[in-house]
């Protein structure tokens, strides 16, 4: 168990390391041009996750080298390799197929960690392909100004709060996660100075599946994890599937995700992002915490309350259907990515 001196320290170091590579990404980065699929209008530049990247990197191999253990060292190679082949993707789009080959093996560098916590072989490979969909997922899902930030404060600190017991390389993880997305919010809150890029969006998504199998102690803690990821695991779900049944190819750049659809509506990135950290901490984290301590399988209520939360915004707002956000009507200052 940390002692509260350390969790400091650890929250101090990280937070201090995402805000300072933040700062001079900001100050040498490309700067992305917006297109037919941007919600902002001026060049602004992107990259600012490397901080978040680091900070995760440096917590993971901590916590091999403290354990005696090199399986964390394996996670964190998987990192840096999704992290370094973001950054070019960054840089000049690469093709599908190569981003999905370095997923699939970003994603298996947790195989180790899976044998060394007695999961069954017979669930790695659907291990495999949820972390994959979880990189995707939250790449899909950074599009507005700090909500991928939020989100991830949201994951992070909601589990430090309700899990029962973590384990201390969990602890390590979420503190870092939280100090870290904090640092790099200071420059991505509406009006963003930087954006995430694929460097951190990708990396955060696999980094969030590395947690949710420490988190899996039981069927409970497991869903408690999916609980507090719910927003995202619901907008880009809902979204694909509506994307799927009406035709549309999906795998083609859209904004028509309801988090999108709610920027455009409310003329504001505020109206996704506060309505994201508002219900992370009065439905997302009261249900996760009462889905780890359910008895038999209650734990399906709490799951199903999270999602169909998220759920009606995504009917309201029509997520996955055709674009009729053409011609946006956007307040000044807002920054609308």
């Amino acid at each position: 168990m940390l002692t509260t001196l350390e969790a400091v320290t650890l929250g101090a170091a990280t937070f201090l390391l995402s805000l300072l590579v933040t700062y001079a990404v900001k100050k040498l980065a490309r700067l992305d041009q917006p297109n037919h699929r941007s919600s902002h209008h001026t060049p602004t530049p992107t990259g600012g996750g490397l901080g978040i990247v680091l900070a995760f990197l440096c917590t993971l191999l901590y916590i091999g080298a403290s354990q005696y253990s090199a399986v964390y060292a394996l996670c964190a190679a998987g990192i840096t390799l999704l992290a370094f082949v973001s950054w070019l993707d960054d840089q000049t789009p690469l093709s599908a197929q190569t981003r999905l080959l370095v997923q699939a093996i970003a994603a298996s560098s947790t195989l180790p960690l899976l044998y060394e916590l007695g999961v069954n072989h017979w669930w790695w490979p659907c291990v495999v392909l949820a972390m994959m969909w979880l990189i995707n997922l939250y790449n899909f899902m950074d599009g507005t100004d700090g909500l991928a930030a939020a989100q991830a404060l949201v994951f992070c600190l909601g589990a430090l709060l309700v899990l029962p017991s973590p384990s201390l390389p969990l602890q390590l993880l979420l503190i870092a996660g939280c100090a870290a997305t904090s640092g790099f919010l200071v420059f991505n809150w509406p009006p963003a100075r930087i954006f995430m890029g694929d460097v951190g969006s990708t990396v955060i998504g696999l980094v969030f599946g590395i947690i949710l199998i420490l988190i899996a102690e039981n069927i409970t803690t497991l869903i408690g994890g999916l609980i507090l990821l719910a927003g995202f695991i619901t907008d880009a779900s809902y979204t694909l599937f509506v994307r799927f049944i009406t035709g549309q190819r999906i795998s083609q750049a859209h904004r028509t995700h309801y988090y999108q659809k709610m920027a455009f509506s409310k003329g504001t990135h505020y109206a996704p992002l506060l309505s994201y950290l508002i219900i992370g901490a009065l439905v997302q984290w009261p249900l996760a915490f009462l889905a780890m301590r359910a008895e038999s399988q209650i734990w399906i209520l709490y799951l199903a309350g999270a999602i169909t939360v998220h759920g009606l915004f995504c009917v309201i707002y029509k997520a996955g259907c055709p674009d009729d956000c053409a011609n946006p009507t956007i307040r000044v200052g807002t920054g609308i990515q």
